[in-house]
């Protein structure tokens, strides 16, 4: 049996994709989050000092539903890990990138 890609979201946010009928879910791992827009697309970066299982869910999430996701992860004691998310164009299959 052929499985065809997952098509992307009607909507335009990773946070409308997050979230439901009722609205976007801003996750409480997305601490500090910016939006540059150019080029024809729009990148989201979400910098947290809490990366972990409800993130790493959100994200493998996002990138089943039409994102790509890169994660890079800092070292040490007050390391941040960083996230962008760019929307893929449709039908293009899900890739994540760590650093």
């Amino acid at each position: 049996m052929e499985q065809s890609a997952p098509s992307a979201s009607r909507y335009s946010t990773p946070y409308h994709d997050l979230g439901d009928d009722a609205g976007p879910r801003i996750p409480n791992w997305a601490e500090h989050r910016s939006v540059y827009r150019g080029a024809g697309q729009t990148t989201y970066i979400v910098e947290t000092e809490h990366f972990d299982r409800a993130a790493k869910r959100d994200l493998s999430h996002l990138a089943q539903h039409g994102w790509h996701v890169t994660v890079e992860r800092a070292s040490g004691r007050q390391a941040r890990t960083r996230v962008g998310l760019v929307r893929r164009p449709s039908g293009r299959p899900a890739n994540r990138t760590r650093a």
